[in-house]
This record gives C-alpha cells, structure tokens and sequence, in this order.
C-alpha cells in the first residue's frame, strides 16, 4: 500500500475483484489483510475503500483485518465463511502469480476453491514468482498444507 492507497499490484486485484463482482451481484467479498507496523490502515481497510469507491454495496463485503500471511488469511476466512454459513465454496481472487499458494493454503483449510486471476504487469513478474516459489517451500516445509490440520 502506499498511505491509505492500494499499491499497483494491490490495485490490479482489485480491479480484477470488481469485475468479478459487478458480473456475480449475488457475491460477497472477504477482504483478508492486517495491518503491518509501518502501515496507516490495514490492507482490508484500503481494499474496502477502493471497492466502494467502485460503487461495490458496503453489505458485500466484509472486513478480515487481523491476518498478517497469506495462510492467516485463508484460516481467518474460513473462520468467517463458517460464522456466516457461506458454506465451502470460494472464489480466490488474486494476482495470477499468487494463485497456486493461495489456493493450497485455501484448500487445506477445508475450501473448494475456484481461482480469478489478476494480471500482473510482466516488469513485476520475475520477483513476485521468485517470492511464491519460496513461499511455497516454505509452507511445505513448514507442512503447513497437510490435509486435515
């Protein structure tokens, strides 16, 4: 983020996010992002904003402000999904790059889960696939995707 403002990446999502939802009216949105120490506000704050400056209703979309990883994220979420009866279903919305580990951490968390793709600009792509190939060997290692926990 930059301040209060989505960052480019940030920003690409969620353009992606409200194309999604303005086909889907039927569609709730789980914003899932905390706030880092050198932050203004936490990233669902921000997401939020930019949505609702899109004209997207404010009682589709709901806050998840306290995750600080992408597994977080998904746990926190899920949290969400089952204290408002969502059932299983989820569609991930998320840069093209981060789609694979963020639906292995979705799906260990009990989702089925369908991906929505944001592009990413080809300048960015390089680092940004170099960070999920770590991620994801990080969260294997760390056997944080094992079925069933």
């Amino acid at each position: 983020m930059k301040g209060t403002r989505p960052s480019r990446i940030l920003q690409e999502r969620l353009d992606a996010a409200d194309a999604y939802l303005s086909t889907h009216p039927e569609a709730s949105c789980v914003l899932s992002g905390g706030q880092g120490a050198d932050e203004e506000i936490s990233e669902a704050s921000c997401m939020y904003a930019y949505l609702r400056e899109k004209g997207i209703e404010e009682n589709r979309l709901i806050l998840e402000d306290r995750s600080v990883s992408t597994a977080e994220n998904m746990a926190f979420s899920r949290q969400i999904f089952e204290a408002r009866v969502m059932g299983e279903k989820a569609v991930i919305i998320t840069s093209e790059f981060h789609e694979y580990r963020a639906r292995m951490l979705a799906e260990a968390c009990g989702f089925t889960t369908y991906a929505y793709g944001a592009s990413t600009d080809l300048l960015y792509f390089p680092t940004y696939f170099l960070r999920e190939v770590l991620g994801v060997s990080y969260y294997t290692v760390r056997d944080v995707v094992t079925p069933g926990k």
